[in-house]
């Protein structure tokens, strides 16, 4: 059996599939397009990179790769591929201007990033802009490279700003007035101290000691002896500057600290790189002795790995995946300037037309030149990208200090006195102009998480317990630790207070508070963090109530991997958020101002208070087990969710083809399996489209919508598999349908559940007062629908009692009788004779007499109540009535009725009773049937003279009130009413009926057989007589059933030949027999014999009643001379009329 309640919740899963594949679909199409134009495009924005590539240039090379990936798989640059194209300068100048000119012979090259130094870039300056290539270089800081030539840009600061900057830390971040100068022999630190002295004392620092040692000469022991010599003599305080590259400095920091000494260090930019820490701490003393070279030294940086933005630290994160981790912060810079060109072809909007490429880099050199404020700055990893008037960035730096051990960036981490330029009395609005100088503290803030507890999906909270450190120099001048550590923890649930230290240390200037602290915080509160697909963002914030950026900053401390990116990896191993959670990425970050330390603040945001120092920390937790949702993506997820729909629509097709409907439970798992992958692609492929277009919302309504699917699909499934395997083979074994309320009641209650899981799983709601709720509903609507219950309750006693199936013809109580065409939960509905539907409660019918007509088999009988005037022999009256029933055809599609039987019930006021009974295997046939009934009694009675009584209530028997008694019908009437005989005239009428001789035959008497001489006709006053004829097998077919006023016989007689049927009586029979002599008798003396005889035989013809055609006399008085000739010969009388 097929049942329709499978095939349309099949239908509608696909139609929902197909409209998912056409909605991902519709979603890729956008990529997938671009990625092929990227392709297929003829103008490819290629940009050379020049520098050292076998010192640090491969970093950059790299760096580069990932910027190009990035920006390509998002559609390139307005539908324009971007390449990097590596030029090798081996960081000297003649190789430099070589590259410089093969650059510029190359017509495709649109702008250049290089060169590494100030010396190369120097050296390829004049190539660049007697070309017109725009170019920009990533770490030359000599002054004179941009301020001269409109053409070069560069992303780091200049030799003056970085001299004048580490004049003002000498005075206002390390507290001193006089430095001791060492320096390398060579051009790029002799770059850096000219202007280093001659802003010193602007800055009020004494210059005391100037001094050039050459680590690799042969009197370098000598010298560094003399240096150390003579600084000992120096204020304590004095701070040694050194200016050397990394293998230098290095060789120089061992030798002080070797001879004892322990002035503060501040060392220039390029020794800020994590290679420079690496070297130091793989000194075999700074193992032994941590801090022995790599304490009190500080170094200029731009770029501050614990206080990196966002996009700097994903830029690391990717780096260290795909290559490990970053040891040339050079890459950065690089990585930076390649954002500026994109930005500036972007804002050029070469994709759409440019003349030559000529004019082409003018215009993105105009774009690099436009960027002058931070209102037009491009975000970078090492902050806002804008130029002043040289070209030279309006660039904040910082001090970076190393220490051993910290993590793979060897401990460059923020120092704790920062500087920055203070606002203006009305603020500068941000315009890049400058006030004084002023110190700046950062506070360390760690954090050690120990668990995350009472996570809560509906309110959106959880409980996280953690310990909280803060550490700080406390100078003159810095805020007091009250102030430092008076925060105000934000997102939370309920109030949390940081209360009183369990751990405090002082070392030196250093403070070091530890506290340990408990609170309900919100998860996904932050509209900038989105939370994973499936799970939670759950962190915390904080900031200070009172201090602003202008005078203390947060800084992310060690910890539990603080800004490292191992964080989300030792959380997840000391699972801080139990067995059923994963941490997925975790993070600790301190929101900075709008740039790093030394940019000022806007007005508008001190007014809006976005000033206050903030810290945050974030983790993504995932359920522990997904199974296979979303674990694949891209193409693969789209293929698969088109294979699911061409695989559905195969097995509709396939079995709209199979008539017979086989292999129902192969199909059923076939669909299920194509369903389940189906879902699979289509989810991972809509996220992966919405996720294209950051549609974070229309993200989290996929999510939601399939965690709601994978309920309702596999109930909807195990529902069909119901079908297919239960209710379809039980009908088919036992040939009965399972009541539509018993599948109803199983689908409902599987239904039931599966919202139920919805509700608690998806939705995370408590069902236990969703029970409790529903418990107290369910007993008022109880109360106020009893009596619908009492109906659901007897409906399903009645299904399973089964008193009566539908199509049953039932009578129930008073109501009438009718068909059942359905048991519902409330009622059983019932069609009538009278084509009206009556619903009858199933309470009531549970309640009364149920009388099932249909069983045990679909034969029913009929009866009939008659009355038949008095005076007439009841016996007579039972065969009469008997014979009107056996003449009567059967109208449910048999030829007579089956079962048929009368009964004589008495007499009462309005005559003689009789009850007649009939079968029928119809029902909705029964008024049909009582009147084809009615229709033979009154022929019959009408023949045998009997009246059917009328039904008054003021009938009385009166005397001369009834027929005459048993008065049987003569034959001189038959005669009269036989068609063959109309012809004749009164008197030849009235010779055949005084010469018709009457008979009385019993039962199953034979009047004559089939193949005997046909010598006269009969004509039948009562009873019935069957005509049949004998097959070719032998048996006896009954081909007619006559009754009174009925004429046979006279086709043998008249035609002469052999009769073609046999007659018997089924019953008690009166007939009248007229043999040929007397018919002979009739006929002699009519008129016109031969006219007669055919019209007699018209008349006795099968269409003799109609109209006459133009050939119909020629014909009948053949007819006639034919029968005229057998008459002659058989009775010797003469036609004296033809």
């Amino acid at each position: 059996m097929w049942s329709p309640g499978v095939v349309l919740p099949m239908r509608l899963i696909a139609i929902l599939l197909f409209l998912a594949a056409l909605l991902a679909g519709g979603l890729a199409v956008p990529s997938l397009t671009a990625r092929s134009a990227i392709r297929d495009s003829a103008g490819t924005v290629r940009i050379a990179y020049a520098g050292n590539l076998s010192e640090g240039g491969q970093d950059i090379v790299k760096a580069l790769g990932l910027l190009a990936d990035g920006i390509n798989a998002t559609g390139g640059i307005d539908g324009l591929q971007l390449q990097f194209v590596p030029f090798d300068d081996h960081g000297v100048s003649p190789s430099a201007r070589k590259a410089a000119a093969e650059i510029v012979e190359d017509d495709s090259i649109l702008a250049v990033i290089g060169h590494d130094s100030s010396a190369t870039s120097l050296a390829a300056a004049p190539i660049y802009a007697a070309a017109g290539i725009p170019a920009l270089s990533p770490m030359a800081s000599e002054t004179s490279l941009t301020r001269n030539n409109a053409w070069y840009f560069r992303i780091g600061h200049s030799d003056e700003r970085e001299a004048a900057f580490m004049a003002d830390y000498v005075r206002l971040g390390l507290l001193a007035d006089s430095v001791a100068l060492l320096r390398t022999p060579q051009t790029v630190t002799e770059r850096l101290a000219v202007p280093l002295r001659d802003v010193m004392p602007q800055r009020g620092v004494g210059l005391r000691l100037d001094a050039a040692i050459n680590p690799a000469a042969s009197g370098f022991a000598r010298d560094i002896a003399d240096f150390v010599g003579t600084l000992r003599g120096l204020p304590a305080e004095t701070v040694v500057i050194l200016l050397a590259t990394e293998e230098p400095a290095v060789m120089l920091i061992q030798a002080l600290r070797d001879a004892g000494v322990t002035n503060r260090i501040l060392g220039p930019n390029w020794l800020g790189a994590p290679s420079f820490g690496k070297q130091l701490s793989r000194l075999p003393r700074e193992s032994s002795h941590p801090g022995l070279y790599t304490g009190k030294l500080f170094v200029i940086s731009s770029f501050l790995p614990d206080i990196a933005n966002q996009q700097a630290n994903r830029l690391l994160a990717a780096y260290d995946a795909r290559f490990g981790p970053l040891g040339n912060w050079a890459a950065l810079y690089a990585y930076d300037a390649g954002q500026l060109l994109v930005a500036a072809v972007r804002r050029a909007g070469l994709a759409d037309s440019w003349s030559t490429r000529a004019s082409a880099r003018r215009m993105v050199r105009d774009q690099l030149a436009a960027i002058r404020s931070v209102l037009h700055a491009v975000p970078g990893v090492t902050g806002p990208l804008y130029f002043g008037e040289d070209g030279t960035p309006e660039r904040a730096l910082g001090i970076g200090q190393f220490t051993t051990g910290a993590g793979p960036e060897d401990g460059l981490t923020t120092a704790l006195t920062q500087l920055r330029y203070a606002a203006d009395a009305e603020g500068s609005g941000g315009n890049g102009s400058r006030g004084a100088m002023r110190p700046l503290s950062v506070v360390h803030v760690g954090m050690s998480v120990s668990r995350i507890s009472d996570i809560d999906p509906v309110n959106r909270s959880a409980r996280i317990e953690f310990d909280l450190w803060f550490r700080y120099r406390n100078v003159p001048g810095s805020p007091p630790p009250e102030a430092v550590t008076d925060i105000q923890f934000l997102d939370t649930v309920e109030p949390v207070i940081l209360g009183v230290p369990v751990e405090q240390v002082r070392n030196g200037d250093e403070d070091y508070r530890l506290y340990h602290v408990t609170g309900r915080f919100l998860m996904d509160a932050w509209q900038d963090a989105r939370a994973p697909l499936g799970g939670h963002r759950v962190g915390l914030r904080f900031r200070s109530r009172d201090l602003n950026h202008e005078r203390m900053i947060f800084a992310a401390d060690e910890g539990d991997g603080s800004a490292h990116r191992d964080l989300a990896r030792v959380l997840a191993g000391r699972k801080v958020a139990g067995a059923g959670w994963a941490v997925t990425d975790a993070v600790l970050t301190a929101d900075i101002p709008a740039a790093v330390p030394g940019a000022q603040i806007r007005p508008e945001e001190r007014r809006a208070g976005r000033d206050a120092p903030t810290v945050r920390f974030e983790l993504s937790i995932e359920p522990q087990d997904r199974g296979l949702r979303r674990q694949i993506g891209g193409l693969p997820a789209l293929i698969g969710v088109w294979g699911a729909c061409l695989l559905l629509l195969a097995l509709r097709g396939a079995e709209a083809w199979q008539s017979d409907r086989r292999f129902p439970r192969l199909f059923l798992l076939a669909e299920s399996a194509a369903t389940g992958v189906g879902l699979l692609a289509a989810e991972s492929a809509l996220i992966d489209g919405f996720a294209r277009i950051d549609a974070e919302r229309a993200m989290a309504a996929t999510v939601t919508a399939f965690d709601v699917a994978w309920w309702l699909v596999p109930a909807l499934f195990i529902n069909l598999a119901l079908h297919r395997f239960a209710w379809d083979p039980l009908e088919a074994s036992s040939e009965r349908a399972i009541p539509q309320v018993v599948k109803s009641t199983v689908s409902l209650l599987i239904l039931i559940l599966a919202v139920f899981g919805v509700i608690a799983q998806v939705f995370q709601k408590d069902l236990t007062s969703l029970l409790a709720t529903s418990g107290v509903l369910a007993m008022i609507i109880g109360l106020s629908l009893q009596s619908n219950l009492s109906n659901i309750f007897s409906g399903m006693v009645l299904n399973l009692e089964r008193p009566f199936r539908r199509g049953d013809w039932i009578k129930v109580g008073d109501a009438p009788i009718g068909q059942v065409i359905d048991i519902s939960w409330r009622s059983t509905k019932i069609q009538t004779f009278n084509n009206t539907v009556v619903s009858i409660p199933n309470a009531v019918a549970a309640g009364t007499r149920i009388e099932n007509c249909s069983h045990p088999n679909n034969r029913f009988i009929a009866q009939m109540l008659l009355h038949v005037t008095l005076g007439h022999d009841p016996d007579r009256i039972v065969n009469l009535l008997t014979d009107a029933l056996r003449l009567v055809k059967s109208v449910d599609g048999r030829k007579h009725l089956g079962l048929v039987w009368v009964k004589f019930n008495g007499i009462d006021e309005f005559g003689m009773r009789f009850l007649v009974s009939f079968d029928l295997t119809d029902r909705s046939l029964l008024q049909s049937q009582e009147h084809a009934v009615l229709i033979s009694i009154h022929s019959v009675f009408r023949h045998a003279g009997v009246t059917l009584a009328q039904r008054h209530a003021n009938i009385r028997l009166v005397e001369g009130g009834t027929d005459a008694a048993d008065a049987h019908p003569d034959a001189a009437s038959l005669i009269a009413a036989a068609p063959l005989f109309q012809p004749l005239d009164v008197s030849a009428r009235e010779r055949l009926a005084a010469g018709a001789r009457p008979q009385r035959v019993a039962i199953g008497k034979p009047l004559f057989r089939q193949g005997d001489a046909g010598r006269s006709l009969f004509l039948v006053a009562e009873g019935i007589v069957a005509l049949s004829t004998t097959g070719l097998d032998g048996t006896e077919i009954e081909l007619s059933r006559l009754g009174p006023g009925a004429l046979f016989g006279e086709g043998a007689l008249l035609d002469g030949a052999a009769r073609t049927s046999s007659a018997r009586t089924l019953g008690p029979a009166l007939l009248y027999e007229i043999d040929e002599t007397v018919l002979a008798q009739a006929l002699d003396g009519q008129p016109s014999l031969r006219d007669l005889l055919g019209r007699i035989a018209s008349t006795r013809s099968a269409d003799g009643h109609g109209s006459v055609r133009p050939d119909e006399d020629d014909r009948q008085r053949g007819q006639g001379t034919g029968m005229l000739a057998r008459l002659r010969d058989a009775f010797g009388f003469s036609d004296v009329n033809a």
